[in-house]
């Protein structure tokens, strides 16, 4: 029997972020997951600032960005106007491009190709066994899964769905967008029950990521299968004006949005990170920012629960109850909640914010390239 201090099940970011850092730290770490390249799925597509100072703190930024592209300015529009135009700090990437650069950060050794068929656990040393038949030993099994129901249920884990309203993220290329350099356009009215279109750079392909709140089986998502650039710029219609002629390439990948939190996770031998504890909305772009906080937290944790027999709950409850956890996850619930009111409310309350939203973001457009070079 193949014995490990870590086994890690799971390889996408969260995943294969975490055997980088362990192994790093002397640490003899498996990671398990049944692809040997990860493939290009319709995922995280960009890196904000924040996102790149966690991964340079867990030593990941180098690899990241050598394959991502620099988006350095960034333009805002609403009601098909271009409202703010302002430097940016962020960064397309392909969420394939993204964990293989972090996978090579790995040691010989670390990754194993295949599927996990169940886990025992207890509050010593845990039992991974592989569907190949073989079965590896490891003090401490770390979950980054999503939502590998199939792995959780028999360990009394539960993933409970918490939102009823559907929500969806669309991701396709554009050709012919010559305009904006990178451009965030907010939806024109809550009947449409759209949050907002970005469009950005991924090495020379122009990117485009639509969030709305609606399902993947509606007419709308049939009529938008059919004619993508007609219902984007019917709910757009100044969209042309600052891409230029644009046309849709290809077919645009539809994901819908499930949002759980898990039940039961509270165990010994197990821990749960990133979409296997809990699932967030990528409207708000916190996604990442919580799968990176899980996996340096844990990080730090590690190597400490090592040091001491035992894989019990009293060691990894310092994990769920960490408060710079709790304070992510925390915020990554309200980010969720507030871009959905402010694309959907159509209270007083909420109106007022949008206004708001506007007028503030012409201000610091007028203030940055018009009030403050006269000064100067």
């Amino acid at each position: 029997m193949e014995r490990r201090d870590v086994a890690i099940v799971g390889g996408g970011l969260a995943g294969s972020a975490l055997a980088a850092v362990l192994s790093r730290s002397g640490l003899d770490v498996g990671l398990h997951d049944p692809h040997a390249a990860y493939p290009d799925v319709f995922q995280a597509e960009k890196l904000t600032a924040r996102q790149i100072a966690a991964l340079g703190r867990l030593g990941l930024d180098r690899p990241a960005l050598a394959v991502a592209t620099a988006i350095d300015e960034l333009w805002i529009a609403r009601s098909g106007r271009v409202v703010e135009r302002r430097a940016n700090r962020e960064h397309g990437i392909g969420y394939g491009a993204l964990v293989e650069a972090v996978r090579s950060q790995l040691p010989a050794g670390t990754m194993h190709v295949g599927r996990v068929a169940a886990i025992e656990a207890s509050d010593d040393r845990q039992r991974v066994r592989l569907a190949s038949g073989e079965t590896i030993e490891a003090r401490l099994v770390v979950m980054a899964t999503g939502s590998a129901r199939n792995l959780l249920a028999p360990l009394g884990i539960t993933l409970q769905d918490v939102a009823s309203a559907p929500a969806m993220a669309i991701g396709f290329d554009l050709a012919g967008a010559n305009g904006a350099p990178a451009l965030t356009y907010f939806g024109h009215s809550t009947g449409d029950r759209t949050a907002y279109v970005t469009v950005f750079p991924i090495g020379e392909r122009s990117r485009a990521n639509l969030f709305i709140y609606r399902a993947r089986d509606e007419e709308w998502s049939r009529r938008f299968r059919a004619d993508p650039r007609g219902e984007l710029v019917a709910m757009m219609p100044g969209l042309p004006d600052i891409l230029g002629a644009f046309t849709v390439s290809g077919v645009p990948v539809m994901r819908p949005i499930r949002f759980h939190e898990s039940r039961g996770h509270r165990r010994d031998g197990v821990v749960l990170v990133g979409d296997a504890f809990a699932t967030t909305c990528p409207t708000g772009g916190t996604g990442l920012d919580k799968v990176l906080t899980d996996v340096e937290r844990l990080a730090a944790m590690v190597p400490g629960w090592l040091a001491t027999p035992g894989m019990g709950l009293s060691k990894l409850a310092r994990f769920y109850d960490d408060p710079v956890k709790r304070a992510c996850d925390r915020n990554a619930r309200a980010v969720t909640a507030y871009a959905r009111s402010m694309a959907t409310d159509p209270g007083a309350l909420w109106v007022l914010r949008r206004f708001r939203n506007l007028h503030a973001q012409k201000l610091r457009n007028w203030l940055r390239n018009e009030m403050l070079p006269r000064l100067s």
